[in-house]
């Protein structure tokens, strides 16, 4: 079985994972400037977005939309950019009004522009992956460096991606190992699964097997899909690592049941190798209806194999 090229370009999944969950709203009226030890104590939040915010941990997401939009009106108001960040995801989730990734975008990019780190971040997400935009590989970059230069993960993560595949800068395998160890320092898992690729190939960075499979399994433990793809082949191979079958089976087992259409045809192949045809069987299905192609001639070897 062959490794799979998993570096990837960004935490799609994780990152929107992070605003669906409004953490940003735990720090009430908080707005992101240089790292925490060097900026002073976030002012008070206003009794507007104290309110809001209970609205919203209520559900009564069209009191809570009504208070935001309210903020966002006062173009002075202290707590504008927490109900712009509160706003991009309410619209991008369709909580209390239609959904519209476009709206929720400029909301986003408002609050970026009021110098929030995790704001500048996920814009960098949305030109990566065009939501509510058009993708554009120079405001992928601007926004990423913004959020990197105030010390934020994600931020750091992408710029580390930037350089390591050359998009929208020069490309650079130490600049990409040296954004990708700030990222890793604030337990961002895509920067782990990157480096652990390098430091796996000895690519920009002296070859370290032992810190890659580090960083591999903490990228895992998040829930990293490439992560957990990775310590399955790995496994399953034998190769830089010890081999054993039931440990390729956990890890693509977690990738599989998190909707990774790719683990569960990798794991197929280790239930298949281990004469587990019928979970070998349902895992291949599961790659075909996610629309992984070599599943399907998986599938007829199986039933031609077949007694």
């Amino acid at each position: 079985m062959r490794s799979p090229g998993l570096q990837t370009r960004s935490a799609e999944l994780l990152m929107a994972l992070r605003w669906l969950l409004l953490p940003f709203l735990l720090g009430l009226g908080a707005c992101a400037g240089g790292p925490a030890t060097d900026r002073p104590a976030p002012a008070p939040a206003s009794s507007t977005l104290q309110v809001a915010v209970q609205a919203f941990n209520q559900r009564d997401y069209p009191a809570a939309l009504a208070l935001f939009q309210s903020i966002t009106m006062q173009p002075s108001h202290p707590d504008m950019v927490a109900a712009c960040k509160a706003l991009g995801v309410m619209y991008s989730r369709g909580l209390g009004i239609e959904r519209d990734l476009g709206v929720g975008t400029r909301y986003i990019r408002r609050a970026a522009e009021g110098g929030d780190a995790e704001s500048q971040a996920e814009m960098a997400r949305r030109y990566d992956f065009a939501i509510g935009v058009q993708r554009d590989t120079g405001q992928i970059v601007h926004w990423a460096q913004q959020a990197s230069l105030q010390g934020n993960p994600q931020g750091h993560q992408y710029m580390g991606w930037a350089h390591h595949f050359g998009i929208g800068v020069e490309q650079s395998l130490q600049a990409a190992v040296a954004y990708y160890e700030l990222a890793v320092a604030g337990g961002d898992p895509i920067a782990q699964n990157n480096l652990a690729v390098l430091l796996q190939k000895g690519e920009g960075v002296p070859q370290d097997m032992d810190r890659a499979l580090q960083l591999f399994e903490a990228s895992a433990v998040q829930g990293f899909a490439a992560a957990q793809i990775q310590l399955g082949v790995l496994h399953f191979r034998g190769e830089q690592v010890p081999q054993s079958m039931e440990t390729a089976e956990y890890w693509l087992t977690q990738a599989a049941d998190r909707g990774h259409a790719l683990g569960a045809f990798l794991l197929a192949e280790v239930l298949e190798s281990r004469g587990q045809l019928d979970a070998a069987r349902a895992r291949y299905q599961q790659a075909v209806s996610g629309g992984v192609e070599q599943a399907h001639g998986a599938l007829k070897r199986l039933e031609t194999s077949s007694p």
